[in-house]
């Protein structure tokens, strides 16, 4: 799942590591909590991991590089229009969350939110992320707009940009309320009337 291949130790840490920090958040989720609930010693933490910091940043890191590899798979996807694309990675994303009973969502900007600005290696590693997630996504909009399939009128960062908000204000609500009608709510207005080309 990440660009250097884990043994399956490490990569059960950071696997079940991802439910436990969404269920508890980073700050309340221990080492113990982790190791517990991936069924191994706990030295085996720290044979991974230099600390409780060292994990997190190695968790989300995985995280991300699996998001990139998923939209890399998709945008290999030659029959389908660069909305169409788009469309598909949205359209999986609400519906693991729904699988998931909304207790999902992004580890990335969950830790983001604790600890960006508090922990100097957490804010780095985050904005890193996120702009490497913002040049693929450009990549992909820029796509649709040379296909026609994404509108021309407004430019492929700013699309980007206001719709990674407009997400993450549905994720939101989605969570609170445990139904999928602000994603519908979104696709019908963001993506339907403003991203999606007119012809």
């Amino acid at each position: 799942m990440t660009s250097t291949p884990l043994n399956e130790t490490h990569e059960q840490l950071l696997k079940v590591g991802w439910d436990v920090v969404m269920e508890k958040g980073f700050h309340h989720a221990s080492i113990n909590d982790i190791t517990s609930a991936a069924g191994v010693p706990k030295g085996s933490f720290y044979y991974y991991f230099k600390s409780k910091e060292d994990f997190g940043l190695a968790l989300i890191q995985y995280y991300s590089c699996d998001y990139l590899e998923n939209l890399e798979r998709v945008r290999d996807m030659s029959d389908l229009s660069g909305y169409e694309k788009l469309l598909r990675l949205f359209r999986t994303d609400m519906d693991d969350l729904a699988k998931k009973e909304y207790k999902g969502g992004c580890i990335v900007e969950k830790i983001g939110h604790e600890l960006a600005g508090q922990v100097e290696s957490f804010r780095l590693s985050v904005q890193e992320i996120h702009t490497r997630w913002l040049n693929s996504l450009i990549a992909l909009f820029e796509e649709g707009q040379e296909d026609g399939s994404i509108t021309k009128d407004v430019s492929a960062h700013d699309l980007v940009q206001f719709t990674r908000y407009c997400i993450e204000g549905a994720m939101a609500k989605a969570k609170i309320e445990k139904t999928q009608a602000p994603f519908i709510l979104l696709e019908t207005l963001c993506f339907e009337r403003l991203i999606k080309a007119a012809h």
